[in-house]
């Protein structure tokens, strides 16, 4: 099996909501779950999956203002287009394209909350973190001085800081201090700047 596959696979097993194993391939999987937090250590390295937010209130919240929103919008484009403003349209054509923004970002926001995901994966030698489709970054695991959980000095979105010869960055952009510490664990297990307790 293709790796990529095989790591696809083990997404799809860490969104269950269960702790349990299975075997693929002779390869066995075992998924331990925290809260939103799924973690696979398998033969081929380290997966992790960190559940969407989905705070319903905030989503619930956010739709209506999007209801209401989209009324705004298409009174305000059709009376731009019909010439039904009394001020010439230069002037109130900026005041609709950041309506439009607006929206643009809180429906983003709802898709976040509903099916937003982060997956960070140590395999190959490459530290992977990706939050989305279009958004990928890929660490080499060799440049990783430290890896551990931010400071409330620390600037920036993620609870989780990856240190790199290069300079820092965030991971678990949603998740709070208790749901970071395993996945810290786990991560400096997998690239070797811990050793686990039975091999010291």
């Amino acid at each position: 099996i293709d790796q990529n596959c095989r790591f696809a696979a083990h997404i799809v097993a860490a969104m269950m909501p269960a702790m349990w194993s299975f075997d693929m391939g002779r390869r066995s999987i075992g998924v331990k779950k925290f809260g939103r937090v799924a973690i696979l250590q398998t033969a081929d390295g380290l997966g992790i999956y960190i559940g969407p937010q989905r705070q319903i209130a905030v989503v619930l919240f956010l739709i209506v203002w999007l209801a209401v929103w989209g009324l705004g919008e298409r009174w305000a484009l059709s009376e731009l287009f019909a010439g039904g403003f009394p001020l010439p349209g230069l002037l109130v054509l900026p005041f609709v394209v950041i309506w439009s923004l607006a929206g643009i970002a809180v429906f983003l926001v709802v898709i976040w909350q509903l099916l937003g995901a982060e997956r960070i994966f140590h395999t190959g030698g490459a530290l992977v973190h990706q939050t989305s489709i279009l958004r990928r970054k890929v660490i080499d695991a060799s440049t990783i001085k430290d890896i551990r959980i931010a400071s409330g000095s620390e600037a920036g979105p993620g609870t989780i800081i990856v240190e790199t010869t290069a300079g820092k960055s965030g991971m678990g952009v949603v998740i709070g201090r208790d749901e970071a510490l395993p996945i810290v664990v786990a991560l400096r297990r997998s690239i070797g700047l811990d050793q686990p307790e039975d091999d010291k």
